[in-house]
């Protein structure tokens, strides 16, 4: 083996191989710490049985296919990464052999369809995402740990969120994109530095996303409504989104009406940033 695969191995089957579980464990760890402590999001009382419209049905569509790639993308990364270790044990050699080569397939054809998502996100949501003062002053006054501040459509915790998909999601899809053409590396080397590139933004990204998740669902009750019918209660956008509710007030409509009053199907209005 030349040295500079053997340290290509040495980073990959000791630094990486030992820091990304520890780091993916500490970071369930710490959303679940946070949990117990907060006893998780306060739960929004919506009697009133008003809505607002918030996502579009193409938003949630490219919301869930993003999404869905993206825990697809992940397992099967993992899987090349880190199989040899924690699958041939429970699967066999045969069997992991298998199941890397399916991986394989998957993570490259997966991976194409994942640019496209991600392109399409950025074209789609940066208009909705620059940040402005309100956003800061949400940052600085912790609005992500509870506590309800003015905010637009975005929050400045959301819009943080964006950036970082925009940024890992150019840096994972790009070296993929290279790492499926090998021929444009001029030496091994190269290759090797940008599969490492690629396994610890990827990693970093994955850790990241506990967090999003958690708020998606217990750390703020109700939010999830936004990316599966399209529509939250307007106590919900009251206590975490007022200053977008102001704009968005006279599209309210009934819970029993799915749909906004008037009877006609409305593009969500983008409020304020």
């Amino acid at each position: 083996m030349t040295s500079s695969g053997e340290n290509f191995r040495q980073i990959r089957m000791g630094p990486l191989s030992t820091y990304a579980p520890w780091y993916l464990a500490l970071m369930i760890g710490a959303v679940a710490l946070f949990f117990i402590i907060s006893g998780g999001g306060e739960k929004i009382d919506a009697e009133s049985g008003k809505r607002v419209p918030r996502w579009s049905k193409f938003d949630i569509a490219l919301h869930w296919f993003v999404a869905i790639l993206f825990l697809v993308l992940a397992i099967t990364g993992l899987s090349l990464l880190f199989g040899r270790a924690v699958l041939i044990p429970l699967m066999g050699p045969e069997g992991f052999a298998a199941w890397a080569l399916a991986s394989k397939n998957i993570h490259n054809y997966g991976g194409a369809f994942f640019v496209v998502g991600v392109v399409l996100m950025i074209v789609a949501w940066t208009r909705y995402n620059i940040p402005n003062a309100t956003d800061v002053r949400w940052l600085a006054k912790g609005g992500a740990f509870g506590k309800h501040l003015p905010a637009g459509r975005m929050n400045g915790g959301e819009k943080a969120w964006f950036w970082v998909n925009v940024v890992a999601g150019i840096i994972v899809c790009a070296t993929g994109i290279m790492m499926i053409n090998p021929q444009i590396f001029e030496s091994r080397e190269l290759f090797q530095v940008n599969l490492i590139v690629h396994a610890i933004v990827a990693i970093l990204w994955l850790g990241a996303s506990f967090g999003h998740m958690y708020m998606a669902t217990l750390g703020a009750p109700g939010s999830m409504d936004a990316m599966t019918k399209g529509h939250v209660s307007s106590e919900w956008a009251k206590v975490h989104h007022d200053l977008w509710y102001d704009e968005v007030k006279d599209q309210e409509f009934h819970a029993e009406d799915e749909r906004p009053s008037g009877g006609a199907e409305r593009e969500p209005s983008t409020g304020p940033a």
